[in-house]
């Protein structure tokens, strides 16, 4: 396909003060990755989502769109996003077809959230930017507080839980073969690495979005939120600070319920208490 010279140079990992090639260095990549992405679901956790799966599976679905083989229009777009630099497989390609039909249904059926801005077309941090910044404008003119809480979600593309993210696909419209399936690592060299199977992870930042849609579905009154991929913003703008105090922190409590639902089985640590800051409507936003 190019002039490029494709050849795989041989893995080399750094444990502690021993140097990993070969085999053990792929076995240690994904012993890695397998510790990242290690999430705990409570058994009837499990059953429940099992079961509602199951009667969606159980439902007569009308073959539409989603279930269709690519056309050759759909093939000739994917081709041209492909970078002429690297040497395309069928893999690659084959993603590049499924996340554009899929973005397609998600966006034609307003699917996603509004708040949500992070890999979607037209959409981008300045535009979240710009949005915030008028909303503790408006509130400064109204002689209003405005408090604001960032969150970056550690590692969140890596704790998606894969049968929660099926469902929650399902419940959008996504069946048959759009759903994904567990993903399969092979490492080289081939002939070295393990083939290990995993549940968990999510490759497609599409999918996230769909996991964490309803993330910030369900704020107290007054507090609103914006997303750009796994960043979250809430702020509130209120008369008096205590009472913008107060909602965060309920609103808070809501997220901690959140990932309670639909991660892990530990109980998520007590989300921070809040203390009062300078709030950023006290002088114009620069």
């Amino acid at each position: 396909m190019n002039d490029e010279d494709t050849r795989s140079a041989p893995i080399v990992i750094q444990q502690a003060q021993d140097m990993l090639t070969g085999r053990k260095a792929a076995n240690a990549f994904i012993d890695s990755y397998e510790e990242v992405s290690n999430i705990t679901v409570p058994e009837e956790k499990k059953q429940q989502v099992h079961e509602e799966r199951r009667e969606f599976n159980q439902r007569k679905h009308q073959e539409d769109y989603m279930n269709k083989p690519f056309n050759m229009k759909e093939f000739e777009e994917a081709v041209k996003t492909l970078s002429q630099k690297k040497s395309p497989g069928p893999d690659k390609l084959m993603e590049r077809l499924i996340n554009t039909r899929l973005s397609w249904h998600l966006e034609k059926n307003n699917i996603l959230t509004p708040e949500q801005a992070g890999f979607r077309q037209h959409r981008s941090t300045e535009d979240q930017v710009a949005y915030i910044a008028q909303k503790i404008e408006d509130g400064y003119q109204d002689k209003k507080h405005t408090l604001t809480v960032w969150i970056d979600m550690e590692k969140a593309f890596d704790k998606v839980w894969k049968d929660g993210l099926r469902l929650k696909l399902q419940k959008c419209g996504v069946t048959g073969c759009m759903l994904p399936s567990p993903r399969w690592w092979n490492i080289q060299p081939k002939e070295d690495a393990e083939r290990r199977s995993s549940s968990r992870g999510v490759l497609s930042p599409t999918l996230f979005l769909v996991f964490i849609n309803d993330i910030i579905k369900d704020l107290p009154r007054n507090v609103q939120g914006a997303i750009y991929a796994d960043d979250l913003v809430l702020w509130c703008t209120e008369e008096h600070l205590t009472t913008a105090n107060y909602r965060l922190q309920e609103a808070l409590n809501v997220l901690q319920d959140w990932t309670k639902r639909c991660l892990s089985k530990s109980t998520p640590k007590r989300p921070p208490t809040l203390s009062l800051v300078c709030p950023l409507g006290n002088r114009r936003p620069l």
